[in-house]
């Protein structure tokens, strides 16, 4: 048990987060569990294999393998799964939500941190560990940006945040109980961070009041948000560096929408119907009378110094 925790701490300080470190320990106790001994061989190592492959789906043997890779790096044991080959995921579109259904999710959540949380992993794809991390002082919100810490390649990050993000966010922060620059940007009521769980629980409580049938969760948003901007005309080199992905060949699973937008030009070029002439949009633009920042239309607060600009409506 002992070397669990070693092992665990290990992992942590190799820079692997604490979420990530628990399942690799749980799958390495599973292993310890079902051989009942304290001396491992090849032929154990084989065998729970053989078990895993035929009772546990395939993104479980995956887990499972690399986690264990990991702990026989660590003991100096490497020889334990000499022969034994990961098994190869079959390439699957990442699931996304519509447009629609982020609308309808923020539609049905009441408070104002809850919707400031939505629109924030829609609107940055941030992963959730980077999430619960973040600080009210790592929002710029002169600038439009956010600073993060990226936990796989160990390197901060500025991305850009949309206005609409900014607000909510201007609106969570009024309502809390901490307001200082240290104080974690998403809080529970006793201003300490969010734990992942209590942000995977929001989202399932607001896509079961949306009726949204489809899986809701961060990791979703997070494909929702580079499925929206390839949509948009983003590449995936663009795309990689907002993700904070390592590799290319990571970001290339949102190629299928690349694929879906050539489809929609085709028939827009063949069709013979005459394009509908698009009505401009106008949008009112005032100024805070604070501090003299653009806002726009329905703003009740100023993103960038809290004013109060219902005076003004």
């Amino acid at each position: 048990m002992d070397k669990l925790n070693d092992f665990e701490d290990y992992l942590i300080a190799s820079g692997c987060s604490p979420s990530s470190a628990r399942r690799y320990v749980e799958k390495v106790r599973q292993l310890l569990s079902f051989v009942r001994k304290d001396t491992l061989t090849k032929d154990d190592v084989v065998r729970f294999f053989a078990y895993c492959r035929k009772t546990k789906s395939l993104n479980t043997i995956c887990l499972i393998y690399y986690a264990l890779q990991s702990f026989f790096k660590y003991i100096k044991r490497e020889d334990l799964l000499q022969d034994i080959k990961p098994p190869k995921k079959p390439q699957t579109m990442p699931k996304y939500l519509t447009i629609e259904e982020v609308k309808k999710l923020v539609d049905h959540t009441a408070r104002p941190r809850d919707r400031a949380l939505i629109l924030m992993l829609f609107a940055t794809g941030l992963r959730v560990s980077e999430i619960v991390s973040l600080k009210i002082k790592d929002v710029d919100f002169k600038r439009g940006i956010i600073r993060v810490y990226r936990h796989k390649s160990e390197l901060e990050s500025e991305i850009p945040i949309a206005d609409f993000a900014l607000l909510a966010l201007r609106e969570a922060i009024n309502t809390y109980f901490r307001q200082d620059n240290d104080a974690p940007l998403f809080q529970n009521k006793y201003g300490e961070a969010l734990s992942i769980r209590s942000v995977q629980k929001i989202l399932q409580n607001a896509a079961k009041r949306a009726e949204i049938k489809k899986k809701v969760s961060p990791h979703v948003l997070r494909h929702t948000y580079a499925t929206f901007l390839l949509s948009k005309g983003f590449n995936l080199v663009e795309i990689q560096e907002l993700l904070g992905h390592a590799s290319i060949r990571t970001t290339r699973i949102y190629s299928h929408v690349v694929k879906t937008e050539l489809e929609r030009k085709y028939h827009a070029t063949f069709s013979s119907r005459e394009p509908e002439e698009e009505k401009p949009v106008t949008i009112k633009v005032t100024y805070c009378p604070k501090c003299g920042s653009k806002i726009g239309q329905g703003w009740r607060f100023c993103v960038n110094c809290g004013e109060d600009l219902s005076k003004l409506q």
